[in-house]
C-alpha cells in the first residue's frame, strides 16, 4: 500500500499544475498574449493578476502541510537533507510572499516600486537556495577537486546573464542609484553564481545515478535553472515593455517552484522506498545488499572489516559508490580499497562512519546502516557500535543446523 503522504502530496503537485497550466492558457486568451488588457476584478480569480499568487505564493502551502514533516523525516536540522528540504522550503516561500506583495500592489492599481518589498522576498531565496544546495554538494560527494571547476561554471553562467541584463537594467533605469545599482547587481551575480554552484551538483548528481538521491537533487537543480532563465526572460520583457503579468516569464518562475516543491516530494518518495526495503527484511534474507564476502572475492574478513564493508555497501544503495565511498573515507580508522573492501581499525570507527552517514540523511542513512551490518553484527555480536545500540534487540542469530550425536 502506497504511503497517503506521498499520495496526497502528489496529488496536490499534479493539480497545481494542471491548474497553473489552465490559469496561463486563460491569461493568453483573454489577453492576446499581452496585446489587450483585462478588466480588474477582486472576483475573477482568473484575472491575470491572480496568476502571481498562482505561481508562486501557493507554495507555502505545500511547504507547511508536507515540507517540514519530509525534513523531520531526515533528522531535520539535524541532517544535510533534513537542512536542504528547510532552506529550499524557506527560500521558495519567501519568493512566493514577495510575488504576493507584487499581486497587491497591481491589485490595488499601483506599480511596485524599485526595490520594494517584493524585491526583497525574490532576493531571499538566494542565500537560502544557496544554502540548500551546499547541503546536497556534501551529499552528492562533491570534493576539492570538484570545486575546482566552479570558474568554469561561472564562466559559462555569466556571459549571458550580463549580456541579456546589464544593458536592459540600464535601459530600464535599475542602476540610476546606489541602492538600485546594488540591488540590480546582487540579481546578476546571485543568479550566475547559483546556476555555477549548480552545474557543479548536477555533475556530482551525475556521479550518484542509481543512489536514492538523484532524482531528487537533480530536481532542485533543475529548479535553480529555470530561475536563472526566468530571471533573464523577465528582465528583457520589463526593459523591453513587453511584460505582462501572467506571462511566460511567470510560467518559468511558476515552473521554477513547483520543481523545487517536486524534489521535495522526491525526497519522500526515496525515504518511504528505503523504508519500504527494510521492512522487507526478514530471517529468510537477511543480506538484501549481498555479503561482504562476496566483495572481497570470497575470502573471509575480519569482523569488524566485514561489518564496515556491510555498511559501506549498503549505503553505496543510497547514495551511490562515490558519495558512499567518498563519506566512508573521510572518517578516521577507516580505510577503502579500489574494490570497496573496507578497513576499520576498530569499532569506534564504524560508529564514527555511521554518525557520518546519519549526518548527512538522517534516520535514513543511519536504518540503512543497520540493515546492512545487521547480518554481520548477528554473527559477531561481540562488536559493538554504539550508534546502533538501539537497534540490536530484534538482533536474532540465523538458525544453526545441529547434528544429532
Amino acid at each position: 500500500m502506497e504511503d497517503p503522504t506521498l499520495s496526497r502530496y502528489r496529488t496536490f503537485l499534479v493539480g497545481w499544475t494542471g491548474v497553473m497550466l489552465a490559469h496561463f492558457t486563460y491569461v493568453q486568451s483573454k489577453t492576446g498574449w499581452g496585446a489587450r488588457e483585462v478588466a480588474w476584478h477582486p472576483w475573477n480569480l482568473w484575472h491575470p493578476f491572480y496568476f502571481g499568487v498562482v505561481n508562486a505564493t501557493f507554495v507555502v502551502i505545500p511547504f507547511l502541510v508536507f515540507g517540514i514533516g519530509i525534513a523531520r523525516r531526515y533528522g531535520g536540522w539535524s541532517s544535510a537533507i533534513g537542512r536542504a528540504i528547510l532552506l529550499l522550503g524557506t527560500g521558495t516561500s519567501l519568493w512566493g510572499l514577495g510575488n504576493f506583495y507584487w499581486f497587491v500592489q497591481n491589485a490595488k492599481g499601483e506599480e511596485a516600486p524599485y526595490p520594494s518589498l517584493a524585491d526583497a522576498g525574490y532576493l531571499a531565496v538566494l542565500p537560502f537556495a544557496a544554502w540548500a544546495l551546499w547541503e546536497l554538494a556534501r551529499v552528492v560527494g562533491i570534493d576539492r577537486s570538484d570545486w575546482a571547476l566552479l570558474p568554469l561554471a561561472l564562466a559559462v553562467a555569466f556571459p549571458l546573464n550580463a549580456w541579456i541584463m546589464l544593458p536592459q537594467g540600464i535601459g530600464a533605469g535599475t542602476f540610476d542609484t546606489p541602492l538600485t545599482t546594488a540591488i540590480s547587481t546582487t540579481y546578476i551575480l546571485s543568479d550566475v553564481v547559483l546556476l555555477g554552484v549548480g552545474i557543479i551538483v548536477a555533475t556530482g548528481a551525475r556521479r550518484a545515478a542509481g543512489g536514492r538521491f538523484f532524482a531528487p537533487v537533480l530536481a532542485v537543480v533543475g529548479s535553480i535553472f529555470l530561475l536563472y532563465v526566468g530571471d533573464l526572460v523577465f528582465n528583457y520583457r520589463i526593459a523591453k515593455e513587453l511584460f505582462y503579468n501572467g506571462e511566460v516569464s511567470d510560467l518559468l518562475y511558476g515552473a521554477f517552484i513547483i520543481l523545487a516543491a517536486t524534489a521535495t516530494w522526491l525526497f519522500l518518495r526515496a525515504d518511504v522506498r528505503a523504508a519500504a526495503a527494510v521492512a522487507q527484511v526478514d530471517d529468510a534474507d537477511w543480506e538484501p545488499v549481498g555479503s561482504a564476502q562476496e566483495r572481497a572475492g570470497g575470502v573471509a574478513l575480519a569482523p569488524l572489516d566485514e561489518v564496515a564493508t556491510a555498511i559501506l555497501r549498503g549505503q553505496e544503495r543510497v547514495m551511490g559508490e562515490h558519495a558512499a565511498r567518498g563519506v566512508a573515507r573521510s572518517v578516521a580508522g577507516i580505510e577503502v580499497a579500489a574494490d570497496g573492501v573496507v578497513s576499520a581499525t576498530q569499532a569506534d570507527a564504524i560508529d564514527a562512519m555511521v554518525r557520518e552517514f546519519r549526518a548527512l540523511a538522517g534516520p535514513l542513512g543511519e536504518m540503512a546502516c543497520w540493515t546492512a551490518a545487521r547480518p554481520a553484527l548477528a554473527r559477531h555480536p561481540e562488536i559493538d557500535v554504539a550508534s546502533l545500540r538501539r537497534f540490536r534487540g530484534d538482533v536474532t542469530p540465523p538458525p544453526r543446523t545441529v547434528q544429532a550425536a
